[in-house]
């Protein structure tokens, strides 16, 4: 059973141990792009006017391989290049410690990247981003191998250039939305089949039931609610056709695909998969994997720390092999 820190109560931390920590902290060294012992880091521009500004993630003294795929990690929606939560941060510079060249870099008009009008759309101008990434670590670093690795919309992104460009090695899915969004008829089921399964949550909540009998909670607003909303989630009737599409354009390249149980990932992975899973497990070259008891942002830090972990040691089996 995974407990995590937002589930656990310990003593409180008073206004003055936090300034008293502050006071105390030693100041980060400043004299090199260096974030520890063995990771080093600094910025890069590229792109039409070296409009793209990222952030390249390595080894220290040690010169890039090209057996090794580059890890490229793609934003999610407004999100910068700090990833949510700065997950981006850490992973990066465990993925640095493990041996790989991981880049995080915002697109066009995000974070600080300037604004650059291509004439596309931003699905386009976010592939075409990906692209310009892809090239300058292939042209400075000699890399042609990549891994990409996107969050919600980035997941999307990810999808996009997999389809086009054969230099991606392997891509990871993080509450991957596969476009739902866009269509709002589709996210408003998706947002009854939502509602349905948290009610259902509640309902075997015991802490739930308890609050409910010790009057914390209206009888009367809670089972109108509960029922309306359970009820318009079977009624709904929504189905997606069997994702054969989205599987062909894989083109059999190795994907992990991670969801979080507080996000709308969860019932868009199971409506589009599900008809598909028997043949899914067939395929050696895609995973996946839930985690339970987080939010879609993975805020607590255990539940970060855990999806880390897990990245990691999907991209060192996917090198290995």
């Amino acid at each position: 059973m995974n407990i995590f820190p937002h589930h656990l109560y310990g003593s409180s931390i008073t206004t003055e141990e936090t300034a008293s920590w502050f006071r105390n902290a030693p100041l980060p060294s400043q004299s090199n792009g260096s974030c520890g012992t063995d990771v080093n880091e600094h910025v890069v521009r590229f792109g039409p006017a070296m409009t793209l500004v990222g952030i390249l993630s390595r080894p220290e003294d040690k010169a890039g391989s090209k057996a090794v795929p580059c890890i490229i990690l793609l934003n999610g929606g407004l999100l910068p290049h700090l990833g949510p939560n700065d997950l981006y941060v850490h992973l990066a510079r465990e993925m640095a410690r493990s041996g790989c060249w991981v880049l995080r870099f915002d697109f066009w008009g995000q974070g600080d990247s300037e604004f650059f009008f291509s004439g596309r759309n931003s699905a386009h101008a976010n592939a075409s981003a990906t692209s310009e990434a892809m090239d300058l670590m292939e042209r400075m670093y000699g890399q042609t191998k990549f891994v990409l690795a996107g969050f919600c919309a980035g997941a999307d992104v990810v999808l996009d250039v997999l389809k086009r460009d054969n230099r991606v090695s392997g891509s990871v899915l993080i509450n991957p939305m596969f476009q739902v969004q866009s269509n709002r008829q589709s996210a408003a089921e998706f947002e009854k089949r939502i509602l349905g399964r948290l009610y259902r949550q509640q309902m075997r909540s015991l802490r739930s039931w308890l609050r409910l009998f010790l009057g914390f909670s209206s009888w009367r607003k809670v089972m109108r609610h509960l029922v309306c909303r359970v009820l318009d989630a079977r009624r709904s009737g929504f189905a997606v056709a069997e994702p054969t599409q989205m599987i062909q354009d894989m083109r059999g390249v190795p994907t992990h695909i991670i969801v979080s149980e507080g996000s709308k990932a969860w019932d868009v992975c199971h409506a589009l998969l599900e008809p598909a899973l028997k043949k899914w497990q067939e395929l050696r070259n895609i995973s996946i994997r839930k985690f339970f008891g987080t939010d879609h942002l993975f805020t607590p830090l255990a539940a970060r720390q855990m999806l880390i972990d897990d990245i990691c040691s999907w991209v060192i089996a996917c090198m290995r092999s």
